[in-house]
């Protein structure tokens, strides 16, 4: 921490295949083939992550109010302010009609600025047998996220705690 301030942040590229989600799959009917190998749900190719924390500088033992009363810094002092920043990649999906993949025909998203909706219905065709959509080749928009928190440090000494309370 320096001068009342701590970061880090970080920065992941990464890619993610499999042939299923898990042992439990329920891909066509019922039952449980292989799924092709192809990109993984859990692909997030870019993730960016920043995370810090900031002491309030009023109080005992920060740059200002040093000397305050102990009531008034009871109060004001102690405060920190913390914040995770992440932004990444959307989540990989396909479309099924019965546990089936389905056939595209042109293209699937709508390209509409505001992101809602993002697929265009009309690009999705049922099927008789196994669709031409591969699995997870589709990709939600990307997700950005930001959490804020405030939180107050309060100093317990021995002499603060009276004897017997535990």
């Amino acid at each position: 921490m320096t001068k009342g301030w701590q970061y880090i942040a970080s920065y992941t590229f990464s890619k993610t295949k499999d042939n299923g989600e898990g042992a439990f799959d329920n891909t066509s009917g019922g039952a449980n083939y292989i799924e092709q190998y192809a990109t993984s749900r859990l692909d997030f190719p870019h993730v960016f992550s920043f995370e810090t924390v900031y002491e309030l500088p009023w109080g005992h033992g920060r740059t200002y109010g040093g000397d305050m009363p102990k009531a008034l810094d009871y109060l004001i002092g102690g405060w920190s302010l913390n914040a995770i920043f992440r932004a990444q990649s959307g989540s990989p999906f396909d479309v099924r009609l019965n546990g089936r993949l389905v056939n595209v025909t042109g293209d699937p998203y709508t390209h509409n600025s505001n992101n809602y909706p993002y697929l265009d219905r009309a690009a999705f065709t049922s099927v008789a047998g196994f669709g031409n959509l591969q699995r997870n080749s589709l990709r939600s928009p990307a997700n950005n996220q930001l959490n804020l928190g405030l939180s107050k440090d309060f100093k317990f000494t021995e002499s603060t705690i009276p004897r017997g309370s535990f």
